[in-house]
């Protein structure tokens, strides 16, 4: 793992290579701020560790440079100083730990150890993430009629589940579930996505099943284990006649009734194979006259809070 460290101080960078040079990490040293701001730019890291009074560049520069072009790479301050309001201007611009000089041998890599497992836990995050935009676009490749149609269902997923009163975590995790909500598409024919006209009943059995393939696709996604059941029954009905389940009110998961009309909103928005997009105030309309009928109607009247706001 690559760690860059921009400090000034001779006997610092002398201290840094004698800890470092024990370890399996590789070590970067920079003694100006405008050349650690090149070495940021041009290079993956990571860890970053900064002092604060540098030459060129200070370190609440490089860290703002570090948070904007690395956002998951954590960020160890150096200093000397004991002023409250200079950690303080540090953390709120992103820095994730400060060490004071005189470095301590022990203290210095436990610190950094730290830091590295945080880091590689960033990347597994980020590495799924890419994952799951994968599959996504795999789907809307398939049926060109969705296009965009994944992103707009997590978008507005979120944005419900943020007013729902859903924790910060989990309304991040209905985005990433609408982004997966159609992956189950893809065991669908192509022929049967893309038909223009009005699908038989055995086409219409076989689209029903895609909430379930979603759900067995994306079940051992740690990342989005709290989310599963607006995957596997965002086309639950509030009266009982949805699928896959036929679950009816609140035997609907809360997540579920969120996606669903999140879902619902956008499909009648976009356009079909079968269809053009319905205007927006007709796609409104269509979702008060379904309150307490297919969708849960607490939950209509937020998206509809949500499109004013938006507009």
């Amino acid at each position: 793992m690559k760690i860059l460290v921009v400090e000034d101080n001779p006997a610092t960078q002398e201290i840094v290579r004698d800890i470092i040079d024990d370890t399996e990490y590789e070590l970067k040293i920079c003694s100006r701020g405008d050349t650690g701001q090149e070495q940021i730019l041009k290079k993956e890291w990571d860890l970053f560790i900064f002092d604060i009074m540098l030459p060129g560049k200070d370190g609440f520069q490089l860290l703002k440079i570090a948070k904007k072009h690395h956002k998951f790479i954590p960020v160890i301050m150096f200093t000397a100083l004991k002023a409250r309001e200079k950690k303080i201007m540090a953390y709120d611009n992103g820095a994730d730990d400060f060490i004071n000089k005189p470095l301590h041998k022990w203290e210095f890599l436990s610190r950094i150890r730290s830091l590295l497992n945080l880091s590689l836990s960033y990347r597994q995050l980020e590495e799924t993430q890419n994952i799951v935009i994968t599959l996504a676009n795999a789907v809307e490749a398939k049926d060109p009629y969705t296009r965009g149609h994944s992103d707009r269902v997590g978008h507005y997923s979120r944005k419900i589940a943020e007013v729902v009163g859903f924790s910060e975590e989990k309304a991040e995790d209905m985005y990433w579930a609408g982004i997966l909500h159609d992956i189950g598409k893809l065991a669908i024919p192509m022929e049967i996505l893309t038909k223009p006209g009005k699908l038989t009943a055995a086409e219409y059995e076989k689209v029903k099943k895609h909430p379930e393939i979603s759900y067995r696709i994306c079940k051992d996604l740690r990342t989005l284990r709290r989310v599963l059941p607006a995957i596997k029954h965002h086309h639950e009905s509030w009266d009982g006649t949805g699928y896959p389940g036929g679950l009816e009110k609140k035997e609907i998961p809360v997540e579920a009734r969120v996606m669903a009309v999140a879902d619902a909103y956008d499909a009648m928005t976009s356009d079909r194979s079968y269809r053009k997009a319905m205007p927006r105030g007709k796609a409104l309309s269509i979702l008060k006259e379904g309150k307490d009928k297919q969708w849960q109607g607490a939950i209509v009247d937020r998206i509809i809070e949500i499109l004013k706001e938006e507009s």
